[in-house]
């Protein structure tokens, strides 16, 4: 895909880039003004849409923009254009704190993945599925066309752990957005967009990695879909139920493409936590066997255990012979990183940027817990759940091999 302008985007996205383009023409310095500005991500496909607030139109997800610039930009020439668009459309970085966007008369919204880069930044990238995707669904809203001084990226050059470090980001925002305050008041409208948003991104990257796996990828969610639907790749073996996983996939699909604003119960909103959680966590298992082959095989060796088929009644098969696999040097590098990698990453850049004040130790406890889905610290209301949900919290192996999937993610990459 490779439009320019606004033609073909959404009416909402359309006037929204407008606003924003409008801005960073006026408000940048004389010396430092766009060469190219560049959509990217689920907006720039049609596959990200908007709901109603109060009046006006949202994004469901996030306006992913490049702006070439002449040379770098300090931090207070940013800065006017940043606070212009909050002060008009009510838009912040995705890196700003999350909580203030979570209130239920929330007025800002952190939808803003604004990133300014000098040409030899922009073309400077590293060989991942960002690159691939970018090149593929990018949109040229004026200036320039680089994009043809980039270097060619084959997928057979991106490794493994690329997709593989994306689902675990996805996974531990969904856990960020799984507050079980929830089961002691209703969650807010934005609290349940962002925990749908969340899921939506989780189960539409795991069909991302499911079919890089086949060597089929696809960047469109759509055509991700249509490629599992017509595999009988072995990966069909690691969900109870293949072809309601897949309808979980296209709802997924069509909520982040056609989003609603609608209020739902904390009850509610667990019971689509463990749903997502149980069909993540069948298939952890699995997809950690084959992220440990590729230590030990050559990727090509990966490739043909996915795309084999399906064994007739055997609904979990093995992966990988486990005897094949040399686990001492990976369990000792993954018990010594663990804590000192995984919780200072999540503590750093999810918790600290939601803007709660709350001391590490609660955090880490908070954390730890609701790998569970149970408590969110040590009080009587979190442990009395805990008795009436046993099956679903500590005792669901599902659960919890979802929730480890983060900490395996970041040991291993």
């Amino acid at each position: 895909m490779n439009r320019s302008g606004t033609e073909g985007l959404s009416t909402d996205t359309r006037k929204d880039l407008e606003e924003i383009q409008r801005i960073l023409r006026d408000h940048l310095p004389q010396d430092a003004k766009p060469i190219s500005i560049y959509l990217s991500g689920g907006f720039a496909r049609g596959e990200s849409g908007h709901y109603e607030y109060k009046g006006r139109s949202l994004p469901f997800g996030d306006y992913d923009i490049d702006v070439v610039v002449p040379r770098p930009l300090l931090e207070k020439e940013e800065d006017p254009v940043l606070q212009r668009i909050e002060e008009e459309l009510g838009y912040r970085p995705v890196t700003d704190p999350s909580e203030p966007t979570l209130a239920a008369d929330a007025s800002v919204h952190n939808v803003l993945d604004l990133r300014f880069k000098t040409r030899e930044e922009f073309l400077e990238r590293a060989p991942d599925l960002a690159y691939y995707d970018f090149v593929q669904s990018r949109h040229l809203l004026e200036g320039e066309d680089l994009v043809s001084e980039l270097k060619p990226l084959d997928l057979n050059e991106i490794s493994i752990f690329s997709p593989w470090r994306i689902l675990g980001n996805r996974l531990i925002l969904l856990l960020k957005h799984t507050d079980t305050d929830f089961l002691e008041r209703p969650p807010t409208l934005h609290e349940v967009l962002a925990f749908q948003l969340a899921r939506c991104r989780l189960y539409l990257d795991l069909a991302g990695l499911l079919t890089f796996l086949l060597e089929d990828y696809r960047t469109g969610y759509l055509q991700r879909v249509e490629v599992l639907r017509a595999s009988e790749g072995l990966w069909r073996g690691w969900v109870r139920d293949p072809e309601r996983f897949l309808d979980r996939v296209e709802s997924a699909r069509k909520f982040k493409q056609t989003p609603r604003a609608e209020e739902i119960t904390g009850k509610e909103l667990f019971d689509k936590w463990f749903e997502t959680a149980e069909d993540v966590g069948c298939m952890t298992p699995h997809l950690i066997n084959l992220i440990l082959l590729t230590k030990q095989a050559p990727m090509e060796k990966v490739f043909e255990v996915v795309r084999r088929s399906e064994p007739k009644g055997a609904s979990h098969p093995p992966v990988v012979d486990p005897y094949l696999v040399d686990w001492k040097p990976l369990v000792a590098r993954q018990v010594r990183q663990y804590p000192s990698l995984f919780y200072r990453d999540f503590i750093e850049h999810y918790i600290r940027r939601s803007g709660r004040r709350l001391p590490s130790s609660k955090l880490l406890c908070g954390f730890a817990s609701r790998y569970y889905g149970t408590f969110e610290n040590a009080t009587w209301r979190g442990r009395k759940w805990v008795l009436k949900n046993l099956r679903r919290s500590v005792l669901s192996p599902a659960a919890f091999q979802a929730a480890v999937l983060p900490l395996v993610a970041y040991s291993l990459t």
